[in-house]
């Protein structure tokens, strides 16, 4: 059973790699990337895989054959382009001379051998929870694994979940996670409670990969270890991934967008492939949960206050066609998703509401900004994550290559209008307020922290930084 769960996982896993690699720029600076294209194949293959099984469930019905036909398909085709593609590399004149590795000093083994223990100690305790939890917590059970198990067992009645929707199933949810659960049974031909704990897995561990890798690429090995650590210490991280809750994905794709897009502003020199991938995450975002139609509005936001100012509209323009690029395709499906299947948001308010007065009623806002500081501070108990980072900061301080403002500008604007935005939806929630806020606000607060811990540490001295200067 976990051997076909394996099987099942890699065939995505391997689209995913080979179309971020096909899509991967060629930069000196980023010639050991292989760590940081494996970990961003865990959503872009399970992403492909969800909007090709959804496609064809709506326009063909369910097929096992027809599903792993495809699959082989695109293996085949891009199998083909990959290796087509090397050959051509190798015809092809050499670029700029790749500058010889660094050697890594004592504290970088030190904290490599940290990672290493951390990550695997992580693995295993999510392999405790999942045999504790196979069904993973309420939302689990209840909506995304509820959902998969419909779409696996009503054969051409699967519109049938959408028909007469359930409150608490969240009809309006995008379907990233449900259908990829669905998708791996399919190509099983059973149902098992190993694929949906074993992609939570997957997908928490590789947002501590992007995070560690990128930060690695941009400020150096150092930061890079000690930002993947914050995150494999971080509690509630590890043990909201393993309840197979649907935050921890969308952390990764928030993640993976501000990542790619800093590292094209930091590191590519020529070409906006990078852009292109950004623009696949950030629709793949909005593919999982609807946060993500507000993390698109952020994305471009925070783009047109950093590349406006500084280099004129022109740039703009050019560098969103090339996001859009990426975008494109997972839009498309997903407005089709809402336009034909997906019922009403709950969370929109319904006719008749007074939506203006909760606007006007500032008692919704100090209730707010409370829960917001209140579990803010203490994130379902976090021990010495935050003492630490503080600690961190203020030990080494603050510094910020002038290369790198605009990436950390961007990332902090991204980040601030998701606040900003999930501090309104909660002003005009037809839901009861207090509930509202105790059910959600530590979720929303997962869904950012490895984004928030990306940022700091590019905004922080390296160890080696300080050494120096001081």
């Amino acid at each position: 059973m976990i051997f076909s769960s394996l099987l099942s996982c890699l065939a995505p896993l391997v689209i995913g790699f080979l179309l971020i690699s096909l899509l991967w720029p060629e930069q000196p600076a980023l010639r050991n990337d292989l760590p940081l294209r494996l970990c961003l194949a865990v959503g872009g293959g399970f992403g492909v895989l969800s909007c090709i099984y959804f496609l064809q469930l709506s326009l063909f019905g369910p097929s096992r054959r027809g599903l792993i036909s495809t699959q082989i398909a695109l293996l085949a085709v891009l199998i083909a382009i990959f290796f087509y593609k090397r050959k051509s590399m190798k015809r092809s004149p050499k670029g700029e001379p790749v500058s010889e590795p660094v050697a890594e000093s004592r504290f970088n083994r030190i904290l490599s051998v940290l990672f290493l223990i951390a990550l695997l100690s992580t693995a295993i305790t999510f392999v405790f929870i999942s045999l504790k939890k196979p069904h993973g917590d309420w939302d689990a059970w209840a909506v995304y694994n509820m959902k998969a198990r419909f779409l696996f067992r009503a054969g051409d009645h699967w519109r049938d979940l959408f028909s007469t929707p359930l409150e608490w199933a969240s009809p309006d949810y995008p379907l990233l996670i449900p259908v990829s659960i669905a998708a791996c049974w399919t190509l099983m031909g059973k149902e098992t409670t190993v694929v949906p704990a074993l992609i939570a897995m997957l997908f928490t561990l590789a947002t501590v990969g992007i995070a560690a890798c990128s930060v690695s690429a941009i400020r150096g090995k150092t930061q890079g270890y000690l930002a993947g650590l914050v995150l494999l210490c971080t509690p509630y991280f590890i043990t909201h991934g393993a309840s197979q809750y649907s935050d921890i994905p969308l952390g990764f794709f928030f993640l993976a967008t501000l990542a790619l897009i800093s590292l094209q502003d930091g590191l590519a020199k020529g070409g906006c492939k990078f852009l292109i991938l950004a623009g696949m995450a950030a629709g793949l975002s909005a593919w999982t949960k609807n946060e993500g139609f507000l993390f698109l509005i952020a994305v471009f936001v925070s783009r047109l206050a950093v590349t406006v100012p500084g280099n004129g509209l022109k740039l703009f323009l050019r560098q969103m066609r090339f996001f859009a690029a990426g975008l494109l395709p997972i839009l498309l499906v997903l407005i089709y998703f809402k336009l034909t299947i997906s019922a009403h948001s709950l969370l929109l308010p319904a006719e008749g509401q007074n939506s203006i007065g909760k606007l006007t009623d500032f008692s919704r806002y100090r209730t707010i900004l409370d829960s917001f500081v209140r579990v803010g501070l203490g994130f379902r108990t976090w021990p010495a994550v935050v003492p630490l980072l503080a600690f961190y900061l203020l030990l080494l301080r603050i510094r910020i290559e002038p290369k790198e403002r605009a990436i950390i500008a961007g990332s902090l604007i991204a980040l601030a209008v998701m606040i900003a935005g999930y501090f309104m939806i909660f002003v005009i929630s037809p839901r009861d307020l207090a509930w509202h806020l105790s059910a959600s606000v530590d979720r929303l607060y997962a869904q950012l922290w490895p984004s928030f811990t990306f940022i700091f540490f590019l905004i922080v001295r390296t160890p080696e930084q300080a050494f120096i200067e001081d």
